[in-house]
Parts: structure tokens; sequence; C-alpha cells
């Protein structure tokens, strides 16, 4: 059974920085995510402030998201560049 995949509002103003092809790679490795995230590549961040929130990496990239065990949801909250991922 597949998890339903929901994009925070604030994604839609990421992507407009995003090239067109990196956001079609980033679409399918979510919907790989989607299809069993138990087994996918995506790394849980570690800090107070990121408890519960993992990244995955496409290219220069990153996806931030939550897991919601319960609906079987996947709440992307941001797309971001790598050198801007980071900083405090």
């Amino acid at each position: 059974m597949s998890w339903k995949i929901r994009v925070d509002r604030r994604v839609k103003k990421d992507l407009k920085t995003v090239p067109k092809p990196v956001i079609q790679r980033i679409r399918l490795k979510m919907e790989s995510i989607a299809e069993n995230p138990v087994q996918c590549e995506h790394f849980a961040l570690k800090g107070d402030k990121l408890k519960g929130f993992f990244r995955l990496r496409v290219g220069n990239w990153r996806v931030f998201y939550t897991l919601d065990n319960d609906n079987q949801e996947i709440t992307i909250w941001s797309v971001i560049h790598r050198k801007d991922a980071y900083k405090k």
C-alpha cells in the first residue's frame, strides 16, 4: 500500500528555484519512498529542532520531510539547494 504524499504550501515557492529536470527526479524519489518508506535511503536528522525530520539527497538539492505512521502520510516541508540547506 502506497503512502500519501502531502506538500506544504511553502514548497511551491521553493520549487520556483529548482530546475525542471531536478523536479522530475525529486518526484520520482518521493514516489519510491511512498511505495516503501521503511526500505528507502532517507536519513533521520539529529538535533532537538530537527527530531522527526528526514533528508533526501537529489543531486545538489535536499528534500526535508516527515513521516506520519498513523495516517501513512509523507509531508514535504522544504526543497532547498545544499549550499543553503545547513545554514543556521
